[in-house]
C-alpha cells in the first residue's frame, strides 16, 4: 500500500512516452524485488480471506478448474488458493523477471506455472483460456488499459470470471496529498484526461524497509467501462476498509467481478 508523510512530497507526473514508463517501472520493480519477496505488505495480511470468499462464491456457481493471475508479484494469490484447491490449475503472469524466477523454483504445487511476460502487449498470448483471471493491484502500472484488459478477457473463457482488487483514484489520491489544496490540485490534473503516474514508498512491516513503487491514476470507473466494451458483464462490486497499516492511514481495496458473457 502507498503511503505518504509530511517530509515525502508526492507529485504526479504526465506520462508521455509509454516506453520509457514501462522501463521505469521495470527498474523499480528490479530495485525492490527482495523487499518484497522478505518483506510482509499489509495487503499478504488482509486479502486472501475476501479472495478465497469470492472464489468459493463463484465455485458455486460455476466451474472452476483453471487460473490465471495477471501480475502475481511475489506469489501471494497461489498461496492462497493452493490451500483452498491445491488441484487448481495456476497461471502467474509477471513482467519481473525476479518474481517469475523465485517462484517457478520454490513454488510446491505441481499444478502451478509461471510465466515471464507483459499482459498489456500486443503481442501477448498464452494459448489457453481460463476459467477464472485474477488481476491484483497490476492494472494501475499499466499504459496501454485497452490492450491490457483486451488480453485479460480474451484469455477468459466464455462465461468465466474476472476478479479485479484495486485501489480507486480518489483513495490513491488522498493517500498521497498533504493538504486539501493539495488533494484538490492533484484530482484537477488526474481527472485531466491525460495520463499520470507517481513514485511514492511502500513499506515492508516485517523489516521495517522502504522501497519505491510506481502508480497510474486510473480510476474504477476505467476500469469497468474498459471490461464492458469487451463484453463482460459486471456481476459485483465491493470496498473494504480495513484498518490503520503501518503508515497510519486506512486502506479501501475495491473488488471488482466480471462475467465474460460474449466474444467480441
Amino acid at each position: 500500500m502507498t503511503t505518504a508523510s509530511t517530509s515525502n512530497i508526492v507529485e504526479l507526473t504526465e506520462v508521455t512516452d509509454a516506453t520509457d514508463f514501462m522501463l521505469h517501472n521495470q527498474q523499480v520493480w528490479q530495485h525492490s524485488s527482495e523487499t518484497w519477496l522478505n518483506g510482509e505488505m499489509s495487503h499478504l495480511r488482509d486479502l486472501p480471506p475476501i479472495l478465497l470468499e469470492k472464489v468459493e462464491a463463484i465455485c458455486a456457481t460455476s466451474l472452476v478448474l483453471s487460473i490465471a493471475d495477471f501480475g502475481c508479484g511475489e506469489g501471494w494469490c497461489q498461496r492462497a488458493l493452493h490451500t483452498y484447491n491445491p488441484n487448481l490449475h495456476y497461471i502467474g503472469i509477471d513482467l519481473n523477471p525476479r518474481f517469475v524466477d523465485h517462484l517457478s523454483d520454490n513454488c510446491i504445487s505441481e499444478n502451478a506455472q509461471f510465466i515471464c511476460a507483459d499482459y498489456s502487449s500486443d503481442s501477448f498470448n498464452i494459448d489457453e483460456e481460463v476459467d477464472l483471471s485474477i488481476i491484483s493491484f497490476s492494472l494501475f502500472e499499466v499504459v496501454d488499459l485497452k490492450q491490457a484488459i483486451a488480453n485479460i478477457v480474451k484469455t477468459t473463457r466464455l462465461g468465466g470470471h474476472i476478479v479485479v482488487f484495486t485501489i480507486d483514484r480518489i483513495w490513491q489520491l488522498i493517500d498521497i496529498s498533504l493538504s486539501i489544496q493539495d488533494l484538490y490540485n492533484k484530482t484537477r490534473l488526474a481527472y485531466s484526461g491525460k495520463s499520470f503516474y507517481y513514485n511514492t514508498t511502500i513499506r515492508s512491516e516485517k523489516w521495517n524497509e522502504e522501497e519505491s513503487y510506481v502508480t497510474i491514476t486510473h480510476s474504477v470507473a476505467q476500469y469497468i467501462n474498459q471490461f464492458l466494451s469487451f463484453g463482460t458483464q459486471l456481476i459485483d462490486y465491493q470496498e473494504k476498509l480495513f484498518n490503520k497499516d503501518i503508515s497510519g492511514q486506512p486502506i479501501c481495496y475495491s473488488m471488482l467481478t466480471f462475467r465474460k458473457v460474449s466474444n467480441i
